[in-house]
């Protein structure tokens, strides 16, 4: 169900030029989806991180090098922010 819809937000992309925001604790999710992410901490959040992903690639591709070395990324960015 999760891959159907990250799909069809994918699709409406791709054939509309809009701004989607998803919130999600899943950081799979968000290499396939975001163009960037913004990573939040706890608390207040005055300087939040933008990471920029040139792997955003869809639900398919979510299986290459460079998904799994962004996902890699964002974890070991994530566990110096706990």
């Amino acid at each position: 169900t999760r891959e159907e819809l990250e799909r069809i937000i994918l699709r409406l992309q791709e054939d509309h030029p809009i701004t989607t925001i998803t919130v999600t604790h899943d950081i799979d999710a968000a290499v396939v989806m975001g163009r960037k992410i913004l990573i939040l901490e706890d608390g207040t959040n005055r300087h939040p991180q933008v990471i920029a992903n040139e792997t955003a690639c869809g639900v398919d591709a979510s299986r290459d090098g460079a998904f799994r070395e962004k996902c890699a990324e964002l974890r070991q960015l994530l566990g110096k922010l706990v």
